[in-house]
């Protein structure tokens, strides 16, 4: 789908684009008695591959449409919960939130620009590219990586300005998101269509040149989220202007653990040097003040304490590291 959003035909690319605004929008089809059908977050996460469609104004209004009524729909369902006592609040925080709040489109919208062979890479060069990439001039590979960050950083715009502008002034979800962000940023992109194929033994050792072409994928993958993490931070921090935007966040924020494996090279699993202290360890019965400049230093706390894995295939929470399994939390669409 993301292909055909894409396609070298802009008729193609118009149609496939305007359908997603009728989904977005429970219009025509999406409409079931009298009432529009909520999408899966996974195609709320085509959104960005619209941004260059000349069909993007209606795609963006459509989207816009979707996350208020969203919002609407989660506020009727945690006064619900909040009747129904502990056990509906605590399936709330680890389900159904996960389908309901629009902001958990973005692990499905990142993951799918980490597979975009046309996503720029942290390595300074265009992802996917093969080795005649050596032999283009130096001023026309540095043209084309230039348009490819432009791309992607239009591409993140698209996703993010709609989840922050829909909350208007006084946003409070921008603290949510750069949590979200460097919860990702701590895992490695799967290669989903390897992942859900099974092969025999003796298929797989006769197939090795598929596998470590999967393989490949999945490191360019990383590569091109390294860039995409540090340009998600880049838009998100363009949003903040006053302290109440970046509101702490309540809850447990989770990633799907279907799209993400554990990371331990990344960016965000580095050591945090604190400001008081020159060591890497963290002080004692202190943590960093939430305020614009925490989140703008180059080397901010990224709470990497507070990651912890739930169920076997759903999703992966930053609470805590704890060894301990909890219920089997699936998001379905």
């Amino acid at each position: 789908l993301s292909n055909v959003l894409l396609d070298e035909e802009a008729p193609v690319r118009d149609a496939v684009a305007e359908e997603l605004s009728f989904m977005l929008s429970g219009i025509g089809k999406y409409r079931h008695s009298g009432v529009g059908s909520a999408p899966s977050m996974r195609f709320i996460a085509f959104v960005p591959l619209c941004a260059e469609s000349r069909k993007a104004a209606k795609v963006k209004a459509s989207m816009m449409q979707c996350i208020s009524s969203l919002r609407g729909s989660i506020a009727t369902c945690q006064a619900q919960v909040r009747a129904m006592g502990k056990a509906a609040e605590k399936n709330f925080e680890n389900n159904l939130k996960m389908k309901l709040m629009p902001e958990y489109c973005v692990p499905y919208a990142l993951h799918l620009l980490a597979f975009r062979h046309e996503t720029a890479s942290a390595a300074g060069t265009l992802a996917g590219e093969d080795d005649s990439d050596a032999e283009m001039e130096a001023d026309e590979l540095a043209q084309s990586e230039e348009a490819s960050e432009k791309r992607l950083k239009k591409r993140l715009k698209f996703l993010f300005d709609p989840l922050i502008q829909s909350l208007g002034e006084r946003a409070d979800n921008i603290s949510f998101l750069l949590r979200m962000i460097d919860q990702i940023g701590k895992f490695s992109p799967v290669d989903v269509m390897k992942s859900s194929t099974k092969f025999s033994s003796l298929e797989t050792s006769l197939d090795d040149d598929s596998e470590t072409e999967a393989d490949n994928e999945e490191k360019e993958a990383a590569a091109r989220m390294k860039i995409i993490y540090q340009f998600a931070r880049e838009v998100l921090l363009s949003h903040v202007k006053k302290d109440f935007n970046l509101t702490v966040y309540p809850g447990s924020i989770q990633v799907p653990a279907a799209l993400y494996s554990r990371n331990q090279s990344s960016p965000a699993n580095a050591p945090i040097r604190y400001e008081s202290d020159d060591s890497f360890e963290r002080p004692e019965n202190k943590r960093p003040k939430k305020s614009i400049s925490h989140y703008v230093s180059k080397n901010q706390d990224m709470e990497s304490d507070e990651d912890k894995s739930v169920g076997d295939d759903d999703s992966v929470d930053d609470k805590s590291i704890d060894d301990k399994s909890v219920e089997d939390k699936s998001i379905e669409e």
